[in-house]
């Protein structure tokens, strides 16, 4: 009933007035596909409740796995939970997956840390973890996932941005040279430590993956067939499972991951949200995980 694209913040910041709720009818009430929409129906309820109340959200479910950059929900969720008290909100209960952190698991070390302490400066805090997993090389793995960020945006993932887009495809073929390029180097680093050796472990892996993605959106976003590139990483990523089922749960990354290569958005008329929001439209198939 939200995008994960925008935080609360950055979507209620100066928005005015709230829009007006609809009539109640029970089991009928529509669910609002905008943060606006939603917090209109939470000061109606807070007119009539007045005791203990907090948020229930979910961008550990499945939110992350579409975010290759490992970078926005992190901050997305830090920004939300430091935004509770202006909503008038206790605190946040996180319906997410136990196994959330592939590569790393800044998002759920923030969500803690947010939620225990408030605000603080979340560029230097991210990379303290980030340093904490990578050590020396740490600067480099950061400055790596922002090229993701900028060349494969989280939007797209989320049904948001046209899903045959050209000039989205000659970006993702410069990222996939890149993830090229960065697993080479990364082939060559030494771990100091179990920690380290992990973290780099899961890189590249992760590095793996994103390789095939982009092979598998390259062709989606030109209209063309992906049926054999999305087969290739998803016979990847369950032939890996064990060795990343601490940190990443298989099944939700297939069906995440397989639905959206699976289906086209753009010929079907339709978004993320009026798919998932019981709207009349099919919604796509689920691909078996």
């Amino acid at each position: 009933t939200r995008s994960y694209a925008k935080s609360y913040s950055q979507e209620l910041d100066g928005i005015g007035e709230l829009p007006d709720l609809p009539a109640f009818e029970l089991n009928r009430t529509p669910f609002p596909k905008e943060l606006s929409r939603n917090i209109a129906f939470l000061r109606g309820w807070q007119r009539v409740f007045h005791g203990d109340s907090f948020l229930f959200d979910y961008p550990l479910m499945w939110e992350w796995l579409r975010d290759t950059s490992s970078l926005r929900i992190p901050e997305l969720i830090y920004r939300d939970c430091i935004y509770l008290k202006k909503l008038g909100l206790n605190g946040m209960i996180s319906c997410q997956l136990q196994r959330c952190f592939f590569p790393h698991g800044l998002g759920i070390w923030l969500m803690g840390k947010a939620l225990s302490e408030g605000e603080f400066c979340l560029a230097a805090e991210s990379e303290k973890f980030l340093r904490s997993q990578y050590g020396y090389h740490c600067r480099e793995v950061m400055n790596f996932f922002g090229e993701v960020r900028e060349l494969l945006p989280l939007e797209y993932l989320r049904f948001e941005l046209p899903c045959h887009n050209i000039p989205l495809a000659e970006q993702v073929d410069l990222l996939a040279g890149k993830v090229t390029d960065f697993a080479a180097k990364l082939s060559g680093w030494r771990a100091h430590g179990p920690v380290e050796e992990r973290s780099y472990f899961l890189l590249s892996t992760d590095l793996t993956m994103l390789r095939l993605l982009c092979q598998a959106l390259s062709r989606k976003m030109r209209g063309l067939p992906c049926a054999e590139q999305r087969d290739a990483l998803l016979a990847y990523v369950r032939g890996i499972e064990l060795s990343v089922q601490s940190d990443l749960d298989v099944c939700y990354y297939v069906t995440v991951i397989g639905e959206m290569l699976d289906y086209d958005w753009e010929e079907a008329g339709e978004s993320l949200d009026n798919t998932f929001a019981g709207e009349d439209a099919p919604a796509p198939e689920i691909a078996n995980g």
